[in-house]
């Protein structure tokens, strides 16, 4: 019955936070790049209510993020929106993601966090398949790691 509830939760939140995205991917995405194909719901879907960990590997930092509660984890999911991102050869991905389930990862993606891009790029055999935007929750949650990591560095 959870498993069923859990499901349906995510459902009503994905796509209600894509009319909250969408006017989000106006300004994180852009006309010049390559277009890419949203993740697939089933594939998002089987994540949300599976992966028991995530790892966010940063790079250019001295650190990294990971999470193994469910509510954690689900939160995090629900930070991709439904809208499909366009990707920008201007700008780097920040990090990597990895989604585990049973230890292995299931779901790798690059994160790509700073103005204009805001998204996240799912890898398929180490190239990108999927682009799917960022989350207006998914953008500040980012903003407040980024700017707890900056408080706490030496300076």
């Amino acid at each position: 019955m959870y498993k069923y509830f859990s499901v349906l939760v995510f459902c009503m939140f994905f796509f209600a936070c894509d009319s909250n995205s969408g006017k989000q991917a106006d300004s994180t995405t852009t006309t010049q790049g390559k277009a890419m194909e949203s993740i697939p719901f089933e594939t998002i879907s089987y994540v949300f209510e599976n992966c028991d960990y995530v790892d966010y590997v940063f790079y250019n930092t001295n650190f990294s993020i990971s999470q193994n509660e469910k509510a954690s984890i689900q939160g995090a999911i629900a930070q991709i929106s439904k809208t499909p991102a366009t990707l920008d050869p201007n700008c780097k991905a920040i990090g990597r993601v990895f989604y585990q389930i049973d230890g292995k990862n299931h779901l790798e993606a690059d994160l790509y966090f700073q103005e204009g891009c805001y998204y996240y790029v799912f890898l398929e055999n180490n190239k990108p398949k999927y682009a799917n935007v960022m989350t207006d929750e998914g953008i500040a949650y980012f903003k407040n790691i980024m700017a707890r990591a900056q408080s706490v560095q030496p300076q």
